[in-house]
């Protein structure tokens, strides 16, 4: 939970300062979230090296520059139907 309190120090001028508390709760939410968001980030990664190692092995004479954007774009949208779940 995080509270926003205005003071004012001088006529005209405010201070703003936050205050942060976080219950048992909330940091396990937090966590949880930063492990799911790190595991959806490796798998991405991990997922657009592996298509490139097989795409290499089956179509090793076609020429590489016709798929890598088909490649780049295939990833992006795999990646971000995962961090939209989040």
């Amino acid at each position: 939970m995080i509270s926003i309190l205005q003071r004012a120090a001088r006529p005209g001028i405010g201070r703003i300062r936050v205050h942060v508390q976080l219950d048992f709760t909330d940091a396990c939410r937090a966590f949880s979230f930063c492990l799911l968001h790190s595991a959806c980030w490796h798998l991405h990664v991990y997922h657009r090296f592996h298509l490139l190692f097989v795409y290499l092995s089956i179509f090793p004479s076609f020429p590489t520059f016709l798929f890598f954007p088909f490649l780049f774009l295939l990833t992006e949208f795999v990646g971000a139907r995962a961090n939209a779940l989040f």
